[in-house]
């Protein structure tokens, strides 16, 4: 369970929850709203420091969804590639 108080963030489809000296940021799927549940949880990502205000789990939820982002956007290029490579091969 987050430790409380939490903040949480509604951003691109997730809700990111933040607990008070927690060291990690809980990524649930959907707009979970304020819950303590992990039944939506589909990844959580370690922080150096706790935060202030919303303004950090902000902060911190965007640079997630920037690698999250890429990595999805270098797995579909590989399967591009690879699909190319199957259609001159067959």
């Amino acid at each position: 369970m987050a430790r409380l108080p939490c903040q949480w963030l509604y951003l691109d489809g997730f809700t990111f929850r933040w607990g008070r000296d927690d060291y990690q940021i809980d990524v649930l799927k959907g707009d979970a709203g304020a819950t303590h549940d992990y039944d939506d949880k589909v990844a959580s990502f370690k922080v150096a420091d706790d935060w202030k205000d919303i303004k950090d789990l902000r902060y911190q939820a965007r640079v997630w969804l920037k690698k999250l982002k890429s990595t999805q956007e270098i797995q579909r290029r590989k399967f591009e590639i690879e699909a190319q490579r199957a259609r001159r091969q067959g």
